[in-house]
């Protein structure tokens, strides 16, 4: 019967700490990564173009439609709206906990509330087509270590 107990135990250990893990997936309801296209690679890294210029991608790009939700992936804090253009045509906010800054672009924030728990509404996808012909509508997710500002690679916690 101990063993039973002691199994149950660490079953739940288990459990807990699969709960608790830090995992961008569940940003929205079906997480895929934007595939490549003719603006290139929704991929972290990925080589991109602009101006005759080449640069690398900060982010992650997660396909979204128009009005889907968008879900807090850890327990965050907003910190403040973020722009992707100086136009301000589409909407982004930075959110940040006690390990990560996180901007999320693409987007129309939840700007009443400054707490969000894992897996609340924190927004709603933008149509970034809109802007971007016969590209798949994303948001656009940089990760960075909130103690030393280093961008990091968003799949490494998927």
């Amino acid at each position: 019967m101990k063993d039973v107990y002691i199994y149950l135990i660490l079953l739940l250990i288990i459990v807990l700490m699969v709960w608790k893990r830090r995992s961008i997936k569940n940003v929205v309801a079906h997480f895929k990564i934007r595939p490549n296209d003719s603006y290139g690679s929704g991929k972290f890294g990925a080589i991109r173009e602009r101006n005759g210029k080449k640069y690398i991608h900060q982010g992650l790009d997660i396909e979204v439609e128009k009005g889907e939700p968008i879900y807090a992936p850890f327990d965050i804090y907003f910190n403040r709206i973020a722009y992707p253009y100086p136009d301000k045509s589409f909407l982004g906010a930075q959110y940040n906990n006690d390990i990560f800054k996180m901007k999320i672009f693409y987007f129309e924030p939840i700007l009443d509330r400054k707490f969000f728990k894992k897996g609340e509404v924190i927004g709603y996808g933008q149509k970034i087509s809109d802007r971007y012909p016969n590209i798949n509508d994303h948001i656009h997710l940089e990760l960075r270590d909130k103690g030393t500002d280093k961008l990091l690679n968003p799949e490494k916690y998927v």
